[in-house]
């Protein structure tokens, strides 16, 4: 399949479905997709195949994470995999197998993140890491060790708390790394 130059999005035979409230996540050496199941409590892996876009089930899948298995992210480098675990408050982190992606948990995982978590995002440089908390509406920052994947909360983490007057459900980075928007 030849990638779209104006924006056109194409259909091809083989659609895979994923379940109600999955969240993705890619990892891009080489292409890996990982769903995070919520109903089941694991996370799905798949190999992308890259001429043709499709899926194949990554041997050993799906991987045990943590109740309600909701967010999930990878580093930029495609070496880790952080899922939320909603329902426990812990985020489950995994080294990914850059030759099968296949998963496995780091030393130390799962990690405290606060109440009710749902997102996550990596920062564009793989340092840090995100959670928003929606129970308490806070977000949870963490570095992550680049050669283990495991995380330290950041200086005055958790941030917001008081004063906001709705829930925190999505985040996102811009490109350069500099705002954190949620």
């Amino acid at each position: 399949m030849t990638p779209p130059t104006i924006g056109l999005v194409a259909q091809f035979a083989g659609l895979l479905a994923f379940a109600a409230g999955s969240q993705l996540a890619m990892a891009q050496t080489p292409s890996f997709l990982y769903s995070a199941n919520g109903q089941s409590n694991d996370v799905s892996a798949y190999q992308i195949n890259s001429p043709t876009g499709t899926l194949t089930t990554v041997p050993g899948s799906p991987f045990l994470s943590g109740v309600i298995a909701h967010g999930v992210a990878s580093d930029p480098k495609g070496r880790f995999l952080f899922v939320v675990n909603s329902l426990v408050n812990t985020l489950s982190v995994f080294a990914i197998s850059p030759s099968t992606g296949s998963l496995v948990a780091v030393p130390g995982s799962p990690f405290a993140i606060g109440s009710g978590g749902h997102g996550v995002i990596v920062h564009p440089n793989g340092l840090f890491l995100y959670v928003e908390n929606s129970n308490n509406n806070t977000i949870a920052g963490f570095a992550i060790n680049q050669t283990t994947g495991a995380l330290t909360p950041v200086g005055g983490s958790p941030f917001g708390g008081g004063g906001l007057n709705f829930s925190l459900f999505n985040l996102q980075i811009d490109p350069t790394g500099t705002f954190l928007y949620v």
